[in-house]
């Protein structure tokens, strides 16, 4: 019987030299990738960004972590991909006498083109400010500000324009076609 383990030693020195190579190249893509730059908040959202719509599960108002999502990117960090980011975080709290302001900033999109969808989480998801009343302007610097009531987490919507909210159903819109992109933060 011949003994391979000779015979096979280069072939193991390749493919251990080959698995090191990616290993070196895994660990400077993730040190010195396109999102480097980012503070552990824009890290959160981006890589949130990069995994997509949320799922039924979470869409049923179950807790998710902060969370950012934006239809269309594949993950390649686009830069000019439509976000919106919550900067204004109202108080935890309930009923419907309980109002405090919240608000943030848009990015990627021309402000005259969207509007955002404000919702307050507490037994289920609700339209905020009211039902009857959706849509929050988006100022020309991207800033945004409303009133909200209360609840223990809140979510704004990055939408287009002509976007018509219908379906109430206590659930927040997937991230897709015309909504452009989602925040959500816990309440402070």
């Amino acid at each position: 019987m011949r003994d391979r383990s000779k015979q096979c030693a280069p072939t193991r020195g390749l493919v251990l030299a080959g698995l090191a190579a990616l290993m070196i190249l895994a660990a400077a893509c993730q040190s010195g990738g396109a999102d480097n730059n980012l503070t552990p908040r824009q890290d959160d959202q981006a890589a949130g960004a990069r995994g997509g719509a949320e799922t039924q599960n979470e869409q049923a108002g179950n807790a998710v972590p902060t969370n950012s999502a934006t239809a269309g990117d594949s993950g390649g960090g686009n830069a000019n991909a439509p976000r919106i980011r919550i900067t204004l975080v109202p108080p935890a709290g309930g009923g419907p006498d309980s109002t405090e302001r919240i608000g943030g900033t848009v990015s990627g999109v021309k402000a005259r083109d969207c509007k955002v969808i404000l919702f307050t989480r507490t037994n289920r998801w609700y339209v905020q400010p009211w039902e009857d009343s959706p849509y929050t302007e988006i100022r020309e610097d991207g800033s945004w500000e409303n009133d909200t009531h209360l609840g223990s987490e809140y979510a704004a919507l990055l939408v287009k324009a002509s976007y018509k909210l219908t379906d109430l159903k206590g659930t927040l819109p997937v991230v897709s076609g015309p909504v452009l992109a989602m925040d959500r933060v816990p309440a402070k």
